[in-house]
């Protein structure tokens, strides 16, 4: 292959480019650039955009009516159309001979002629980056596989014994290396089964590899039956997905290929799932191309409804996800461990084996776990990246283009129409991965294999998408994403399947109305964020108030039990320490009360305790109950018609505590209730006390008291 400039021969051309806006067509006169890498629009008006050679899908001409003009349209494989006036026959011809060229450039041997080696990022937060993950061994403890039942083997760290292999595999730790070559030169293309998934709440595993090279000698394989039998769960029978149909199963056995037979692998049933080949996809996937571009689009009815179901299409999505719910049936509900595999276990068995994971493992519907899905079941996984999407459709090299991670974009956004909020990232990102896929400045998925991109050290020479995907993440981001630790069970009726407009149809005028939705849907859920946090910030208040009154009604409570308790037992306090007994204030000794009235004694009057303290002990404090009437109130010795009372000297004596003066009824008015409050309480007793020991009371005071 020479310099793709060998190819150029008008490098620049004045046109006018028919630019589809959500208000119509609008003419724009520029001058379009043919490079070595990509074609270039400008003009005046600063409308510049650049498209590179390799995400053409189809070139046509056509001739206006005039005669003498013409027109180049150039139609990509993100269904996007790009139509330009040429000024003359001639130049067309040349022109579109020329992209043509260029765009069919696959050789991987030369790699100085493909983009992502001569692209250099502005943007500093783009380096050069491997992947998002940490490598197998974060995946087997993120799974929550039990020690000892799986290793990370690095058997093909030299791509010798399976060269679309990664470096590094998961396999069951009883076999040994010599069973997984042994299980290898068994299986087509070297593709032994590895450990895609596991199920750690019933055990089951999710293997896939490449069809067993049967024949017609009906060959055997010890060790690749001892590694399918190592992921059994027990007394579980395993699942073996063919994703072909029986009849090309059976055609592959004349050729050195075909099954598990029955007799071979008595733990396993076998099952066909009816997919399409990769070939027949392509054809289909053909006529699909058509009928979205095709003139008249933006008015679809009944014909072109009709023409859609014709391609197929959706039959082939419909057939995907129902046998990739069967198999998370298998693996989540009858603990049943699942071999996948088609062929050449490049195609369909990864598609199964991804959407199977999509439904089974809420990580995967993560930004970061979708990237890294697809890495491990693609990009690592040996699915050839380069032979499916390079070239033009009516080219020679055509003849390896597939569909089938298109096909796997689209079911996933059909995951995502049904299950709204189970997924952090928008179709937007799907979008741009599918772009990226065909042509891109990255190396992310330049190559058919890893011992390919190894060769040309696309990791040390090239930058990574992933890295670019991150540096934007925000413009991914559902507003609608709810975690969903469940397991996703689509529904699976041919209705419940519809067209992606936003990927098949590119409406100018349904994508502005999509995007004025999606800003509509994000203020809504802002809000709605807004709200959650402020109904949080005052329950919380309102929680902290709850506690705090409460604490505050038992502090109350206990301190209106413990003063009850104390003034019901009294308080005793000696020598030895405090004692508490229970008072009765007719009989106790220590507390003598004389009566001179006993019509005043019938009606109640408050009686003072004695405080002075006597041989026999401390004083004690009477039994007063809580009374409604309020604090104790002490009566009022000022009131007396006859003059002050006069208190009797309350100094020891000899013979007996001294005796208080009873006041009857009539001299003192109604009957105050004594005063039950801690504070009350203590404060007449202790102010009594104090009184009689340390400042003795005046007879003739009547504030004494």
């Amino acid at each position: 292959m020479g310099d793709p400039t060998d190819f150029i021969v008008i490098p620049k051309i004045k046109v006018i480019y028919f630019s589809q806006t959500p208000n119509g067509q609008v003419l724009l006169e520029g001058t379009l650039n043919i490079t070595a890498h990509n074609l270039l629009f400008y003009n005046n008006d600063e409308n510049t955009f650049t498209i590179l050679y390799t995400l053409f899908e189809k070139i046509e001409k056509q001739a206006l009516q005039d005669g003498v003009r013409c027109q180049l349209i150039l139609k990509t494989k993100t269904f996007l159309e790009y139509k330009f006036e040429i000024p003359s026959q001639e130049e067309m011809n040349v022109i579109a001979k020329s992209i043509e060229q260029l765009s069919n450039i696959q050789e991987l041997n030369n790699i100085e002629v493909y983009f992502p080696f001569l692209y250099h990022p502005r943007n500093e937060l783009l380096c050069p980056i491997a992947y998002p993950w940490n490598g197998y061994s974060d995946i087997l403890s993120r799974w929550g596989c039990p020690p000892g039942k799986f290793l990370v083997s690095d058997l093909n760290r030299k791509f010798t014994v399976c060269p679309s292999y990664p470096r590094e595999v998961i396999v069951p730790s009883i076999c040994s290396e010599d069973n997984l070559i042994e299980s290898a030169k068994y299986r087509h293309g070297y593709r032994f089964p590895v450990v895609a998934y596991y199920n750690k709440k019933t055990g089951a595993s999710l293997l896939r590899a490449g069809q067993p090279l049967v024949g017609n000698m009906q060959k055997k394989c010890d060790s690749d039956k001892k590694l399918l039998n190592a992921c059994l769960v027990t007394k579980q029978r395993g699942r073996i997905i063919d994703t072909r149909t029986k009849s090309n199963a059976t055609q592959w056995v004349s050729k050195g290929g075909g099954t598990e037979q029955p007799g071979m692998y008595p733990h396993w049933l076998l099952e066909y799932c009816e997919l399409e080949r990769p070939e027949a996809m392509m054809e289909n996937y053909e006529k699909l191309f058509k009928i979205c571009l095709e003139q008249g689009t933006p008015n679809r009815g009944a014909h072109w409804i009709t023409a859609l179901s014709s391609t197929k299409w959706y039959h082939y999505v419909m057939t995907a996800m129902q046998t990739a719910l069967k198999i998370a049936g298998f693996l989540q509900t009858d603990s049943s461990s699942v071999l996948i595999h088609g062929t050449t276990g490049t195609d369909n068995t990864l598609l199964l084996s991804s959407l199977t994971q999509l439904i089974l493992d809420p990580y995967t519907r993560r930004l970061e776990g979708f990237l890294e899905l697809i890495i491990r079941e693609w990009i690592l996984g040996g699915y050839p990246f380069r032979a499916r999407t390079m070239g033009l459709l009516e080219s020679e090299k055509e003849r390896g283009r597939a569909p089938t991670f298109l096909l796997f974009l689209d079911c996933v956004w059909q995951l995502m129409r049904q299950f709204p909020r189970s997924f952090e990232y928008k179709d937007t990102l799907l979008l741009l991965i599918h772009e990226h896929t065909h042509a891109s400045e990255y190396g992310t998925f330049l190559g058919n294999s890893m011992k390919e991109r190894s060769t040309h050290k696309l990791n040390d020479r090239t930058f990574s998408l992933w890295a670019y995907i991150h540096s934007i993440r925000d413009s991914f981001e559902n507003p609608m994403f709810e975690e969903n630790f469940a397991c996703l069970w689509p529904c699976i009726y041919p209705i419940n399947f519809i067209c992606w407009q936003r990927m098949y149809l590119r409406d100018p005028v349904l994508e502005d109305e999509i995007q004025h939705y999606e800003v509509k849907v994000k203020e809504v859920y802002e809000e709605r964020d807004r709200l959650r946090k402020e109904a949080q910030r005052l329950e919380d208040i309102f929680l902290r108030l709850k506690v705090a009154s409460e604490l505050m009604s038992a502090n109350k409570d206990g301190e209106q039990k413990t003063d009850t308790g104390d003034v019901k037992m009294g308080t005793v306090t000696g020598k030895k320490g405090t004692e508490t007994s229970q008072t009765d204030t007719t009989n106790s000794p220590d507390t003598v009360t004389n009566r001179t009235d006993k019509t005043a004694s019938e009606t109640g009057p408050t009686k003072i305790p004695d405080t002075t303290t006597s041989e026999t002990g401390p004083t004690k404090i009477p039994d007063t109950t809580a009374s409604e009437t309020g604090p104790t109130k002490i009566p009022d010795t000022t009131a007396s018609e006859t003059g002050p009372t006069k208190i009797p000297d309350t100094t020891a004596s000899e013979t007996g505590p001294t005796k208080i003066p009873d006041i009857t009824a009539s001299e003192m008015g109604p009957t105050k209730t004594p005063d039950t409050t801690a504070s009350n309480s203590d404060t007449v007793a202790n102010s009594l006390s104090s009184s009689t020991t340390d400042n003795p009371v005046k007879q003739d005071d009547p504030t004494a008291l």
